[in-house]
């Protein structure tokens, strides 16, 4: 406790020295008047107007301690344990990895112990890659920025004549790796996956430091043999797992890329390579990684995952793995979306170059997803390099070898369909004669509803007619008596009928007697009866 007092009080001590030499340096010497003490006054009245800063609230919570002050104060009853952490965490995080940053096993240790100060550990985290990069680690956060920063860091050429304590990246990076920082990021993405939500911030500050520490690995396998012992491979797999599921692409993008940093063995000279190779594949990775790569839009990621892919390829007993998850045609996948990226169709040719020289199902598969146009086109319309042009010759040769014996998918998909349409065809031929006397069956029940149909309205329209005729006559008729009862009442009419009648009667009576014989006689002609 006495310590931290009296580094805090001698650095404030020593800034006020610093502070009254720069103004008393160089200045001539006068005699103390009245005048010069007015200024002093003067001074002192300005300088107590001067804001105060969190460093003098900081100042005053420590004299608050101090023994001068005796035991009145609030401050004073607090255990020395709490009121070191209390000035711990008022302490600014930046301003103490400021004072380390130059310090490997100080900067790696403030990563360490401060898993409970989350915004310490990450500055302390960042400041990994700001000091081997010598960049803010805000303007690398972009990748394209990252790989610039790290070739400039990395793989520049030292200088004939570096000035003394000059360090290159490497070095400076070799002097963390020695410290522990490895296994040091390792620990803080673990802790800051396990809450829930994760805390994202730390993820990625760990693994932005993490990528720092195994990009462009030298081939002492110093950088696989400190990533076996942290467990950083497992620990990825969890970051990949929750990238998935928060959707969290720069944690993705950072893991594949020091993944494929890790991996990366051209001369298969490194046994260190050869275990991360083989853990990954155990890990798992290689499913959500061929199902990110199926999905990506993003052509650095296609890039880093095509790498990683090409690097496991290398090893015979992980190619079973990558086929039976399906990597072929998500590589014709990216090359067909990537035609002007070389470095995405490099990769992936690289893949099925290595697959197909080992697996004779590889160049199969290839067949079938139709490799060979995809490669030609990739071959004619891309200025791909020489080793490339030379894989994809030998790939076309092996592909050309399988014709007659394997279909292209889109051979097997147009023979599917016309078996499906012969089948179809087939099937309305067997149910051809089932369906003509269905359909006459059919035919004949409407015919026989449409005679039946019309019946109905023959009949309805005779019996309608039969009605329209009765009603009619009925209505002759009624006009008939209606006639017969005006001339019955009219009377001039009835003396004329009863004339007429008179002398009709007259005139059958004469008839009669004519006929029938004398009435008075009562005897007919014939004498057989009589008139009545």
């Amino acid at each position: 406790m006495g310590r931290a007092f009296g580094g805090i009080f001698g650095s404030r001590k020593k800034a006020h020295e610093r502070e009254s030499t720069k103004h008393q340096h160089g200045a001539p010497k006068h005699p103390i008047d009245a005048a010069s003490s007015k200024g002093r006054r003067s001074d002192g009245a300005a300088k107590k107007l001067r804001a105060s800063t969190p460093d003098d609230a900081l100042y005053s919570f420590l004299m608050a301690k101090h023994e001068r002050l005796g035991n009145w104060s609030a401050a004073s009853q607090l255990p020395d344990e709490m009121f070191a952490q209390i000035i711990d965490f008022a302490i600014d995080p930046a301003l103490t990895v400021k004072k380390v940053a130059k310090n490997a096993p100080a900067l790696v240790n403030l990563v360490k112990n401060n898993a409970h100060r989350t915004l310490l550990q990450r500055y302390a985290s960042d400041a990994i890659t700001e000091s081997i990069y010598g960049k803010p680690a805000k303007e690398v956060c972009v990748y394209k920025k990252y790989i610039a920063a790290r070739n400039a860091a990395l793989r520049a050429q030292p200088t004939q004549n570096p000035p003394l304590g000059y360090s290159t990246g490497l070095q400076k990076r070799r002097r963390i790796l020695k410290a522990g920082g490895i296994k040091a990021a390792t620990d803080m993405l673990v802790q800051a996956l396990e809450p829930t939500p994760p805390r994202i911030s730390s993820i990625r500050s760990a693994v932005f430091a993490l990528t720092t520490l195994t990009t462009d690995v030298e081939r002492d396998g110093l950088v696989q043999k400190h990533v076996k012992e942290a467990g950083t491979v497992a620990a990825y797999m969890q970051a990949i797992k929750y990238a998935v599921e928060y959707s969290d692409n720069f944690t993705y993008l950072y893991i594949a890329h020091s993944l494929g940093s890790l991996t990366y063995d051209d001369m298969r000279g490194i046994p260190e390579a050869i275990e991360v190779r083989s853990e990954i594949v155990q890990a798992g990775v290689v499913s959500p990684l061929v199902r990110k790569l199926q999905k990506t839009k993003d052509a650095d990621m296609r890039y880093l995952g095509a790498l990683l892919l090409a690097n496991l390829a290398c090893d015979i007993e992980h190619n079973g793995t990558l086929m039976d998850h399906g990597v072929v045609p998500v590589l014709l996948q990216c090359i067909m979306a990537s035609p002007k990226d070389q470095r995405v169709q490099s990769n992936c040719i690289t893949v099925l170059f290595n697959l197909s020289v080992r697996r004779p199902d590889c160049v199969k598969q290839m067949k079938k997803a139709g490799a060979q146009r995809v490669l030609q086109k990739a071959y004619d319309c891309h200025g791909v390099n020489e080793n490339c042009q030379i894989l994809i010759t030998s790939l076309m040769q092996q592909l050309e070898e399988w014709d007659g014996y394997v279909d292209t998918q889109e051979e097997v998909e147009r023979r599917q369909e016309t078996q499906q349409h012969h089948q179809q065809q087939q099937q309305q031929q067997q149910r051809q004669p089932g369906e003509d006397q269905q359909k006459e069956e059919e035919q004949q029940e409407e015919v026989q509803a449409q005679e039946q149909l019309d019946i109905f309205v023959m009949e309805t329209d005779q019996h309608q007619q039969h009605t329209d005729e009765e009603q009619q006559n009925k209505t002759e008729e009624e006009e008939e008596e209606e006639d017969d009862n005006e001339i019955a009442n009219d009377s001039d009419y009835e003396y004329e009928y009863t004339e007429e009648n008179e002398q009709d009667e007259d005139d059958n009576d004469e008839y009669n007697d004519e006929e029938y014989g004398n009435e008075e006689d009562g005897e007919c002609e014939d004498g057989q009866g009589t008139f009545m």
